[in-house]
């Protein structure tokens, strides 16, 4: 996930892990600390969480299994590498819109070669699933030099909620 550099999670560097929390008058609170990764480190941060939360109490997670998904709703950067032809713009937008994702900007520097031609394309929020279908989709283009990359990107909200 792309994450703004002036948020928190942005200081994090190799296995470090980090929860930020957020209070109306503490502001940002990080933890953070050296994980396993994967399944080990969110099961003992979401725990130490909890524990926190009920005043360090013994903690009894509960053993009903809960499914677990990837998925959730966030705009998204896709980078494309095309070879240079006309209505690639339209053809990428196409494939965006049959799967219900809007386009927020596009970006194009000049003074690439033609037959390798970078570009990004933001999206507003959307599933990751949704963008993911149309990423295949668009990965089967014949103008495509590289798979298309695609990044969820974090949000942080500064409005003031007072």
């Amino acid at each position: 996930m792309l994450v703004p550099k002036i948020s928190p999670i942005a200081w994090s560097h190799g296995t470090q892990n980090m929860v930020v929390t957020s209070g109306r008058f503490g502001g940002d609170v990080v933890f953070s600390g050296h994980g396993a990764g994967g399944h080990p480190t969110a099961v003992a941060v979401m725990s130490d969480v909890r524990a926190v939360s009920l005043r360090s109490i013994k903690v009894r997670l509960p053993a009903k299994k809960m499914a677990v998904s990837g998925e959730c709703i966030a705009p998204h950067y896709l980078r494309f590498v095309v070879s240079d032809k006309p209505g690639i713009v339209a053809s990428i937008a196409g494939s965006l819109a049959k799967h219900g994702v809007n386009i927020d900007s596009l970006l194009q520097h000049r003074g690439h070669q033609a037959s390798r031609l970078p570009f990004v394309i933001t999206t507003e929020p959307c599933s990751s699933s949704t963008v993911a279908a149309a990423v295949k989709e668009m990965a089967a283009l014949p103008f495509m030099v590289e798979l298309p990359l695609s990044l969820q990107i974090l949000v942080v909200d500064d409005t003031d909620t007072d």
